[in-house]
């Protein structure tokens, strides 16, 4: 009776951590697989509500070329009016996608265009589109890649992200 109790103490132990070693190798192979082609922005809550958001009037960006600097929901705009016959109000990016410098602080609207340029280099941005329309020192074709986020919404005289 002895001799079961001693080996019943030096198996038993032995059988719970075989146990627990081959429960625990288990469960790495239950854990699912990442699914391919799934798009996490639709399963998450998105960081701000969905919506448009007023960003100024039209009317306090009056004149033909103007820039005005605009900040909402953490992010930096540029707005402007073109200055050809349309005359209309764009909002892109507000930093140039070549360097970082801010279009609101030392950009200018191209005259006859709907383009704002660059004060650092000189590139031009078209408002309809965001696309780079002119890379002075490049003769060649501008990639499609070139391109600024675009915002604008113009209802009833206000402006909306």
């Amino acid at each position: 009776m002895e001799k079961f109790f001693s080996l019943y103490w030096t198996i038993f132990p032995l059988i719970i951590i075989l146990f627990y070693i081959r429960r625990l190798i288990g469960t790495k192979k239950t854990f699912r697989k990442p699914r391919r082609g799934v798009d996490r922005s639709q399963t998450y809550p998105r960081q701000y509500p969905c919506g448009w958001y007023r960003i100024c009037d039209s009317d306090e960006i009056a004149q033909r070329g103007q820039v005005k600097h605009a900040y909402a929901l953490g992010r930096e705009m540029v707005i402007f009016r073109s200055d050809d016959d349309q005359s209309q109000v764009y909002v892109l990016d507000a930093f140039c996608i070549h360097m970082g410098a801010n279009l609101a602080f030392g950009g200018r609207v191209m005259p006859g265009t709907n383009c704002i340029q660059c004060p650092f280099h000189l590139w031009e941005f078209n408002g309809e589109n965001g696309r780079c329309t002119k890379v002075p020192y490049i003769g060649g074709k501008i990639p499609e890649k070139v391109k600024k986020n675009l915002f604008i919404e113009k209802t009833n005289q206000l402006i909306f992200f």
